[in-house]
Order: structure tokens, then sequence, then C-alpha cells
């Protein structure tokens, strides 16, 4: 019975490893895609500025 408690506790234990990185890795996309946004959002805004006609 102790053994079938143990092996519980480590699985349950790799599973929160597991979601822990998961939940990083998602953050760390969606800041990507945020920053990514933003910055296109801002290169828009930029080229539509009338006295800098949208060119570099």
């Amino acid at each position: 019975m102790g053994a079938g408690i143990e092996l519980a506790c480590l699985l349950l234990s790799i599973m929160f490893e597991i979601a822990f990185w998961v939940l990083r890795a998602v953050i760390f996309i969606l800041q990507c895609i945020f920053y990514a946004l933003a910055s296109v959002v801002v290169d828009i805004r930029a080229a539509n500025k009338p006295w800098e006609g949208g060119h570099w």
C-alpha cells in the first residue's frame, strides 16, 4: 500500500512539474506574440504619419 502512495505522489509531482513548464512556455509564447503585435502596430502608426510618408 505504501508503494502505491509513493508512486501516486511521484506521478503527481511529475505532472505538476510538466504543467509548470508548459505554463511557462505558454506565457513565453504569448509574450512573444504580444511584443510582435505591438511592434507591428507601432510600425503601422509610424507608417501612417503624414510628415514621414511611410518611408524609413
